[in-house]
Formats: structure tokens, sequence, C-alpha cells
């Protein structure tokens, strides 16, 4: 099987017995999905709770195979070593305690972040979690581990699960006691895990693939790697295809039978921008364009124009004194500058060094490059603002030049989120990325996929973090994609603000 230990192992919401069934049989019908940002918080936070806490054991290896043969043989001799001692008392004390223990039982695997064995044959299990309230979601992903591992044999006595106390501020050394909440859930963990019993049973010992409808718990919280297996039947253009659509509306319209664009389109059962995807997409449609409300918002842009964008990060373990988990920190912005119309595009960036908190340098940087009561444009302003408020509140001595930044952005965002400029090549999107290649299908300077390292924001923010560790060559090839991808940003909104001007004139 070979597939490594990130790859097979995902939580479920709810427990589906068609993919206990296709994990044990048809395994190769499992596409392999990636959640960046939340696999790194949580493999940097689970790092830290093992270094923090009792010296405990790690499975090393990246494939499950080898990590749950390893459990096992660790284990054994654990608990075989604890019967061979005479000593009551030295019995009664011996533990072992490994971290990214791995089980393996009929091609279901789990894997248990912290595992505590004790000498009288018990077993306790805990989740460590880059979260900073208990989700039901990590309870019920935690009962189906407990299930499994009662199937092959093992008692547990506790399930518990560590998290992120969130109004923790670091002041020097982190305290891991204070930095960590626990919450013991073996109660909730026994309730579920007795329905999921009978369900895994059930489902190896089938010898044909059940049926089970496709619902929320499909999606939520992360979409099972069977999604596109499970939908191979519904048409390319479907009602989970549409932007802007909630989830619960989605599956409310898909168990009623409003499943296809053209059964969409004959209940009209979206709203009136929902509908003008599904109607360019089914009619081909020329991109739509409201020459009258463009013109009104391009002469709201006035020179000198500013085009901003931040890149940022947010640790789950607090980098500076004074930051709580899970805060905002800015590292990098990019300003495309336009002073007349047609004139001179110039360029300023600035990105930080890793290593110190980088917000103080950064707003005094940008109240530099930007003068007094010019028009900055942002896409989807909602962040910069933000950003630009946060550091206002930080720094006092800078709150007024900051706040005449934010009080000027105006965004780029609002002719496509309105649909002034609708292309059906956007599929109903109107983020950035779904914009410019619509805008300019054939231009490889405007195509993020030709990006060296760095070609999204999650990207940015987790290669910016761990670049404090990386060698120099590895470090430099990280800023310099850091400085092309945020420039990208920037200059794309210039060469799209270019584009909303020739649409009109």
């Amino acid at each position: 099987m070979n597939r490594k230990i990130n790859e097979c192992i995902k939580p479920n919401i709810a427990l589906c017995g068609k993919k206990i069934w296709l994990d044990k049989n048809l395994p190769h019908n499992s596409e392999v999905s990636f959640d960046l940002e939340g696999d790194y918080a949580n493999s940097s936070v689970r790092n830290f709770a093992y270094e923090s806490f009792a010296e405990s054991t790690r499975i090393r290896s990246d494939l499950p195979e080898i990590m749950a043969a390893e459990t096992k043989r660790v284990m054994k001799s654990f608990f075989d070593s604890v019967r061979n001692v005479n000593s009551e008392k030295t019995t009664s004390a011996a533990r072992l305690i490994l971290t990214d223990a791995v089980f393996t039982f009929n091609e279901i695997t789990v894997c248990i972040d912290r595992l505590l064995c004790r000498a009288d044959g018990l077993i306790e299990i805990c989740e460590i979690k880059a979260a900073t309230h208990v989700k039901d979601s990590f309870i019920k992903d935690l009962s189906f581990k407990y299930a499994v591992l009662s199937l092959m044999g093992y008692t547990v006595k506790r399930v518990y699960i560590r998290y992120i106390n969130g109004a923790y501020v670091k002041q020097g050394k982190i305290d891991a006691n204070k930095f960590f909440f626990y919450k013991d859930v073996t109660e909730s963990a026994k309730v579920y895990s007795s329905d999921m019993l009978g369900i895994i049973k059930e489902s190896l010992c089938m010898a044909e693939e059940p049926f089970c409808n496709i619902g929320y718990g499909c999606l939520s919280p992360h979409k099972c790697n069977y999604w596109g297996y499970c939908t191979g039947e519904l048409p390319d253009d479907n009602v989970f295809n549409i932007a802007g659509l909630s989830m619960d509306r989605k599956f409310e319209l898909y168990d009623s039978g409003i499943i296809s664009f053209e059964d969409i389109e004959k209940n009209r059962s979206v709203s009136p921008r929902q509908m003008e995807q599904v109607s360019s997409v089914l009619h081909l449609s020329a991109p739509k364009i409201n020459k009258k409300e463009l013109v009104k918002f391009l002469d709201c842009l006035t020179f000198p124009l500013y085009f901003l964008d931040f890149e940022t990060f947010q640790s789950a373990i607090p980098r500076f004194d004074g930051v709580s988990p899970f805060t905002q920190i800015p590292f990098q912005y990019s300003l495309h500058c336009m002073v007349e119309k047609n004139g001179e595009i110039l360029h300023k960036e600035f990105l930080a060094d890793y290593g110190k908190d980088p917000r103080r340098e950064l707003a005094e940087r940008l109240v530099k490059d930007i003068p007094d009561n010019v028009c900055v444009v942002a896409y989807n302003m909602v962040f910069e603002k933000n950003v630009i408020r946060k550091l206002a509140l930080l720094f006092k001595d800078l709150y007024d030049p900051l706040m005449k930044i934010h009080d000027n952005i105006k965004d780029l965002m609002i002719p496509f989120q309105k649909h002034y400029y609708y292309d059906r090549k956007m599929n109903g999107s109107y983020s950035i990325k779904a914009v410019l290649p619509a805008l300019f299908p054939d231009d490889p300077e405007l195509d993020y996929k030709n990006l060296n390292l760095i070609h999204n924001g999650i990207e940015a923010m987790i290669s910016y973090q761990q670049s404090e560790n990386a060698d120099n060559n590895t470090r430099e090839e990280i800023r310099s994609s850091l400085l092309k991808y945020c420039g990208l940003d920037t200059y794309a909104m210039v060469k799209i603000w270019q584009k909303l001007n020739d649409v009109v004139n």
C-alpha cells in the first residue's frame, strides 16, 4: 500500500461504513487531499507537546505499516517486562508513553498522538490539537480510534484531548502547563464508539460494496478522500459547484433531486448572481459587462494610486513576547504605484527577516512608503484594513498615519463581487486567483503556476516560518520566492485595473 502516514489517516466527523469498506477493498479510489495550513499547525503543536511533557518513545517512519509493526513491538516488550518484574511497587509505577503510535486492523489505520501503556495492562489515548476549543469532530475521531483499539483487544481506560489556551500570552519561555488545556472525553467516546463498533464489524464483513448516499459528513470537517469516487456519476456541472451556496443548501437541493445546472435553471432555486454562473455555463455566454457601474467604480480610484498587498502568518505556538496563539503577524507587503494615468509603474516592497517580531519595522516602512491621503487599492480590502488597524492600535505613535492609509483604501474586488464584470471562466468566484486567469488566459507573466516554490498565501505563510531553520541557500530561495509571489499580487491588481479601464473605453 505504501501510502505515507499523513496521507491515509484523516479524521471523520461521522463514521461511514462505505468508507471502511472502500479502504479495505478499493483503496486505489482514494484521492489524497492536503490541508497545508492545518497539517503544519497540528505538527508544530504536537512536536511542542512531545518535547514539553513526560519523556516518550516516538514511533518514526513515513510508512504506516512500519510504524504499526514498531508500535506493536515496543508495546509487547513493555508489557512482557512488566509481567516479569517481581516487585509489586516497581510494577505499579512502570509505564510507557508512545507518541505517533500507529495501529492497523483489517486495512483500517489509526494514529494516536500520545498513548500511555500502564502496568495493569490498560492504555490511555490522547489527541493533541492546534485548536482553542474542543470540537465534536475531535471527540468522534477519538471515538473511532477507541473502537478500533477495542476490536484489537486493547482496554482503553481513558480518552482525552489536549488543546490550546487561546488566552495565553507569551512572556519568555512558554509554560506548556499553562499553554495547554486538556479535556477528558472518555464517557463521550464510549457512547460514540458503542455505535461505531457495529458499523465497523458489519462493513468489514460485507462481500459487496454497500450503498451509502452522500451527505454533509462527506465534506465536513474534511472532504472525504472518496468524494470523487462517490460522486463520479454526477454531471460535471452540478449543485456542489455553485459558488457562494451554503453546504446545507447544496445538500437540500441535492436531496430534492435538483442536481445538474439544467435542474437549477429550470427551478431557479438559487440567488440571481448564482443563476448567472449557471446560465453563463449552460449558454456559453460572453462576459457580462456593466459599463455604467464600472465607470462609477473606476472614478472613485484617483491618482496617485498605490496597490497594496500584505502577507501574514498565524502561528499556533506564539513566536514573540506579548503574542497569543494564532495572532496574525504581517511580515511582508508589496506596493505598485502609479502617480498619473499612463505614467511609470513603480514598485516598493518589504520583507522582514525571520526570527524577530516584524510588525514595528513593517509599520514604519509602510507609513514611509505611502504618502498621506493617497488612494490605496487592495483586493478584498477587509484583510488589509484589519492588518493596518491592528498595527495602529499596537503602535500609538503611528496611529494617525496608519489610519489615514486605512481610511483611504478602496476595494478592487467590488466589480467582480457585484458582477459588474463577470466571465463564466470565473466559475462564480471573485477571488483574484479566479479573476486573473479569466481576464488574462494566455499571459504566462500573470500565471501563479509559473512561480517557483510559492504559489498562494498558505505556502507563503508556511515557507516564511520554515525559513528560520533553513540553510542559507534555502533561506535565500524562500526569500526570493516570497518577493516574487507578493509582487505578483499587486502587479496583478495593476493589470486588472488597466483591463477594466480598457473595457469601459
